[in-house]
């Protein structure tokens, strides 16, 4: 199975303590080279033609040399003409000139992760938002390219800061940013279902002021709510997710490679009983060791033993059945979203945060009008304001 992304878990340390993450902090570890080097000699020679490598953390740029001495080694080793393209996962606080310089040199793809407006940002540490409004307003003015078409916000929605997704938005707009994504924090810390009327009224003025940044410039920053054509009831998928199928590998820092980062042991503190079979099931071996070719076929049958993977009629939430759901065939509740929470018993369980959070993001992209996008528009299309 060719490998289409890889992702590397450079260090599992990070200068921040974000209230909702769920990186393990009584394990901070770094990856060694010798470690890392074999894991790219293995995995990379006579792969896919086109490979993304993902650096990720704990905070990446706490070992900055180290992704640099991968993107030499990578280099040499598929220099014939195989395009490798680079993304960087950061909180962007360590974020200096020379590491603009080295992404712009190699075209690295930067998702920033930042929540917006600062009582959104303060979950993530006393001083972060002046320090990456900065950060923002350097990169447009000295790193067009970058701004233009290779930055990404990365905006975490979290139970405590529902009550400011709007006006992050309102904020990420008027500053200009051309790409923000959102994903919703998987702990169940602060979620009650009762609040899933403030959570729609949340997404109804985030519809409403995307409504009108579109007028006004015929782009729409949040890529959820990008559509070119009107979205029509969906099957439900025989598979929720396909982080068994092997062709996108995570490497964590101890060396061993899994289906999806989320399982790897630097992000699994205190795996609910019921969700152990599920992680391990993603679990690759180490690059190298025998039998490691035989991997991926391994992770589809333990996927299929643990039925996490699949869409069944047994998951369910406070909110009803999945199989009595009108988004059911679009729904996006990652099948590892309750292994975080140390208490879960019943692997069916959906997380009532993630289920509340796609039901209504897909009741509002479903009312958003259609648009034309340059960044996502289909072959044919016009503006609007042309």
């Amino acid at each position: 199975m060719p490998i289409r992304t890889l992702t590397l878990v450079l260090t599992s340390d990070c200068n921040l303590r974000c209230e909702y993450c769920y990186l393990q902090r009584n394990r901070t570890a770094k990856i060694r080279w010798p470690v890392l080097s074999e894991a790219l000699d293995v995995l990379l020679p006579g792969r896919a033609d086109e490979l993304e490598v993902v650096f990720t953390g704990g905070e990446p740029l706490l070992e900055f040399p180290t992704l640099r001495r991968v993107v030499e080694h990578v280099d040499r080793l598929c220099g014939n003409g195989r395009i490798i393209r680079w993304r960087l996962l950061t909180n962007g606080l360590l974020l200096t000139d020379e590491h603009l310089a080295f992404i712009d040199e190699h075209q690295f793809r930067v998702s920033l992760s930042f929540d917006g407006a600062p009582p959104a940002q303060a979950a993530r540490g006393a001083g972060t938002f002046e320090h990456l409004d900065a950060l923002l307003s350097r990169i447009s003015d000295r790193h067009q390219q970058l701004w233009h078409l290779r930055l990404k916000t990365a905006l975490t929605l979290s139970p405590h800061n529902v009550p400011f997704f709007a006006e992050s938005i309102a904020y990420l707009a008027r500053k200009g940013v051309r790409t923000v994504s959102v994903a919703p924090a998987m702990g169940q810390g602060g979620w009650h279902p009762d609040r899933r009327a403030e959570l729609d009224a949340q997404f109804q003025r985030v519809s409403e002021l995307l409504g009108r940044h579109y007028a006004r410039t015929g782009l729409v920053p949040l890529t959820m709510f990008r559509k070119t054509r009107q979205a029509g009831p969906e099957a439900p998928p025989k598979w929720l997710c396909f982080a068994h199928k092997g062709e996108n590998l995570t490497i964590d820092v101890d060396g061993q490679a899994y289906g999806c980062v989320l399982a790897t042991a630097s992000y699994q503190q205190g795996t609910a009983p019921a969700m152990r079979p599920v992680v391990a099931s993603l679990w690759a071996g180490r690059p190298g060791a025998s039998g490691f070719d035989e991997r991926p076929a391994g992770m589809t049958r333990a996927a299929q033993a643990c039925g996490s993977f699949q869409f069944s009629s047994r998951r369910y939430s406070s909110y009803g059945r999945c199989a009595e759901c009108q988004w059911a065939g679009q729904c996006q509740v990652c099948p590892l979203a309750a292994a975080i929470e140390p208490e879960w018993v019943d692997p069916h369980r959906v997380p009532d945060f993630l289920c509340a959070f796609n039901q209504v993001r897909l009741a509002h992209i479903d009312r958003f009008p259609c648009q034309y996008n340059p960044l996502t528009c289909l072959a044919g299309e016009t503006s609007p304001a042309s």
